[in-house]
Parts: C-alpha cells; structure tokens; sequence
C-alpha cells in the first residue's frame, strides 16, 4: 500500500509539475491573448479546460498503466499470468484526483501571471 501511495505522489506531482512549468513558459503568450483582447475570465477558461483535458489523458492512461502493472505484479506472486477485473472504484478516485490537481495546478501560476501588466507579461526575457 505504501508503495502505490510513493508511486502515487509521484506521478501527481509529475502531472502538477508539468501543467506548471507550461503556463510559466507561455507566459509571453498569454500576455500577447491579453494584448488582442481576451478578458481574464477568457484566459482561465482556455487554461482551465487545457488543464481539465490533462488531467483526463493523464488520469486515462495511469489507468491503463496501472492496470497493466496490476497484472503483471500478481502473475509474478500466482507464478501465473491471468486477468483480473480492472479496480474500477480505485481508477475513478485516482482519475478525479489528477483532474483536481491539474485544475489546482493550473489556478496558481495563471493568478499571478494574470495580475501582471500585459506589457510585462509580453516582454519577459527568458
């Protein structure tokens, strides 16, 4: 149980990480969104629902991931490869939390690339 929970962790921050890091390097592209005329309400709508899609893909295939691991881990107790039934409960909870996260991920560093002036925003040098 430790293990999967390590596991776990893992890949969320994994997933948290890589949402973070790609709002923070677009940074210079939602200040030129902002400069066209998207409204901040817009914006979080685009990198809500890009986040939200993350968290699915992701969630998706950790399932399948998980699943395959699944098998593999009993075949090597049972000394015998067979099916199992897929956790479902297990894979809903993990999905919904992924979704979360993302959503939480995403909500922080567009709150404060969103409170920064659009000539800021455009002209940072990376």
């Amino acid at each position: 149980m430790g293990l999967i929970l390590f596991i776990g962790l893992i890949g969320l921050l994994n997933v948290i990480n890589t949402i973070y890091t790609n709002i923070y390097t677009r940074k210079n592209e939602i200040g030129i969104q902002r400069a066209i005329g998207m409204s901040k309400s817009g914006l979080y709508k685009t990198f809500l629902w890009e986040g939200a899609y993350y968290g699915i893909i992701a969630g998706i295939i950790g399932a399948i991931a998980g699943y395959i691991c699944t098998i593999f881990v009993d075949a090597a107790v049972m000394d015998q490869l067979r099916l199992s039934a897929p956790p479902v409960l297990p894979i809903i909870q993990a999905t919904v939390v992924t979704i979360a996260a993302c959503m939480i991920a995403t909500c922080f560093p567009l709150n404060q690339i969103a409170k920064l002036s659009i000539v800021d925003s455009i002209e940072t040098v990376e």
